[in-house]
């Protein structure tokens, strides 16, 4: 049997540029909206990593007032301890 193709070359034509025009805006929107995703995905993670750095400066300036008070008490300890090794206060076993 004879197949006869009686639609005109050029519908054919227009049809097929329409679907690649389709085709051609999907993949488009498509790439658009994984461009979008990942870069949602990067603010996201840089929020994260701000919102950390800033917990743990302020743990390390709470950390920080600790040692200094640690450093303070230690250098009152020693100088007690020169005091008293110097007095002879207490014996040496």
């Amino acid at each position: 049997m004879i197949k006869v193709n009686l639609v005109p070359i050029e519908i054919l034509a227009k049809a097929r540029q329409r679907q690649l025009a389709l085709q051609a805006g999907l993949v488009g929107g498509l790439f658009a909206v994984l461009v979008v995703c990942a870069s949602l995905a990067h603010w996201v993670a840089l929020y994260r990593l701000q919102n950390e750095y800033s917990y743990k400066q302020s743990k390390l300036k709470e950390l920080g007032v600790i040692v200094a008070k640690v450093e303070e008490l230690e250098k009152a300890a020693d100088a007690v301890r020169a005091r008293l090794s110097e007095n002879r206060i207490f014996p040496r076993f």
